[in-house]
């Protein structure tokens, strides 16, 4: 497990955000909840899964980057941590 991961299970479907030593910041991806630190050990019932499986799941679909207007593509491309 590493940050940025999406892990689902059932219908539900998070993204690691940090892990510090026994705890993992998640965000719920369906439910769109606020960011909550959980226990490590809360994600065993988890699989890994794709980007592509969540956006099916969640109805979305991603914008291609030729199709924004130039202040969005700047924004899209730039370095922000």
């Amino acid at each position: 497990m590493k940050k940025n991961s999406l892990l689902e299970k059932s219908d539900s479907i998070i993204r690691i955000l940090d892990i510090k030593e026994s705890k993992v910041l998640i965000i719920d991806c369906t439910k769109l909840t606020v960011p909550k630190w959980i226990d490590i050990s809360g994600l065993t019932e988890y699989s890994d899964c794709t980007e592509g499986e969540l956006l099916k799941i969640t109805g979305r679909s991603l914008q291609q980057v030729e199709s924004l207007d130039t202040k969005s593509k700047s924004y899209a491309y730039s370095d922000i941590p």
